[in-house]
């Protein structure tokens, strides 16, 4: 039973609320529809950039997150959050705390070009060019 009294309407607020989450998983929904539809191969990370052996890759699914970047080379794995002024390590697989160090570095020094490709990939994805204009890889 809603509540429309002294504390405003809850139902009108409850209303919108609903409205929101239906928005976001449609966006969701589209986003996975149109990796799906993708004819390229892989196709789950977009390769942003490659320094010393390295990979920077962007989680395609995960766009609607917060700005993050996947590194990797060979089986070693590290994940960053990427923030305007700072990188915070989500998790790291098979690297030395050296190697993670070393890479959380080349992530500050590279993380204005990360965002940006981050919040192009995200638009490419919005707007159905995301085959056309990136390398995508497993």
């Amino acid at each position: 039973m809603a509540y429309d009294g002294l504390y405003g309407g809850y139902r009108d607020r409850l209303a919108r609320l609903e409205s929101q989450a239906d928005g976001l998983a449609a966006r969701a929904r589209d986003t996975m529809a149109r990796l799906d539809a993708c004819e390229e191969p892989g196709g789950r990370y977009a390769l942003v950039l490659e320094e010393r052996g390295f990979e920077f890759l962007i989680e395609v699914a995960r766009l609607w997150k917060p700005p993050s970047v996947v590194v990797r080379r060979e089986e070693a794995t590290a994940e960053f959050w990427l923030d305007e002024d700072d990188v915070s390590v989500v998790v790291t697989r098979g690297l030395s705390r050296f190697e993670e160090r070393r890479v959380a570095a080349m992530v500050r020094q590279r993380l204005e070009e990360l965002l940006d490709a981050w919040y192009d990939l995200r638009e490419d994805v919005r707007r159905g060019r995301l085959c056309k204009r990136n390398v995508l890889v497993d």
